[in-house]
């Protein structure tokens, strides 16, 4: 578990090739839902994953509310280049779109400010690839999720109508033969 913010404080790494393998890596754990809540709040993996999105374009004061100061000073530095690799550069975003995978998270991601980023981001740079996956980010952060689910959330338990309780209890009977003539199966 200590390797995690190891491997992340190596996104900053001149070595091309050893930031590939590190984003990877981090992206790889990410497509373990039970991981993002350590990843966040133990790991604190996302100002090393925000910090080489960052473009030199400053925040206004209410985005900075919330947000990893060394994240908004970076913004503020007039040198400051964003991840060069565009392969890296899109592994990165997915980090954050598997980040957004449940609601506790988004909310968290919401908090600290991760809109921004990315809204600044996609304005510099030119990649189709990585705007479609900035607009997926996007839409799960933006959106109003009052009543809503998201479609990696867990299925809501299903209700049973008298009826369908009725046809369970036909097939119980011994209909089961017009049951699978129904299915197309012989």
């Amino acid at each position: 578990n200590e390797y995690i913010p190891k491997i992340a404080s190596q996104f900053r790494s001149l070595n091309l090739v050893r930031r590939q393998g590190c984003v990877g890596a981090i992206r790889t754990c990410l497509f373990d839902s039970e991981v993002h809540w350590w990843a966040l709040h133990e790991a604190k993996i996302l100002p090393h994953v925000l910090y080489p999105l960052v473009v030199a374009t400053p925040f206004d004061d209410k985005d900075k509310e919330g947000m990893d100061p060394r994240i908004w000073m970076a913004a503020e530095d007039k040198n400051k280049k964003y991840e060069p690799d565009v392969g890296v550069r899109k592994m990165l975003l997915e980090c954050l779109l598997l980040l957004c995978q449940k609601k506790p998270q988004r909310d968290d991601l919401r908090k600290w400010k991760v809109y921004p980023v990315c809204k600044n981001l996609d304005l510099e740079q030119e990649d189709e690839g990585v705007s479609e996956v900035i607009l997926d980010i996007v839409n799960f952060l933006m959106r109003d999720e009052e009543g809503e689910r998201s479609g990696w959330d867990a299925p809501p338990p299903l209700e049973t109508t008298s009826e369908d309780k009725d046809k369970d209890e036909k097939v119980v009977d011994g209909d089961k033969e017009a049951v699978f003539k129904d299915m197309g199966v012989d």
